[in-house]
């Protein structure tokens, strides 16, 4: 992920939209791995970047959807877990 020419704001404005848009469509769990790779590498934010993919990768595999995105969120929650000794 790029981050370019990116503002210390861009990130928690795109998490809040991202937040509004998954209150009003719930079915839009894509957006859980978003949130992931912005906490992940746009925040630095291990711990809410694992609630995320995990709650991607659960929605993602009851609908058997997105195997592409579930196996990066996995190789994610691996580098997370190292890092958290876990």
């Amino acid at each position: 992920m790029s981050k370019g020419n990116v503002t210390p704001s861009t990130p928690l404005d795109a998490e809040i939209f991202i937040g509004d848009v998954l209150e009003a469509e719930p079915d839009k769990i894509q957006l859980w791995y978003c949130l992931g790779m912005i906490n992940y590498f746009c925040k630095g934010d291990i711990h809410s970047a694992k609630k995320d993919f995990l709650r991607f990768i659960e929605l993602a595999s009851k609908n058997e959807r997105f195997n592409t995105s579930v196996k990066f969120a996995q190789e994610y929650l691996s580098e997370i877990g190292v890092k958290l000794g876990t």
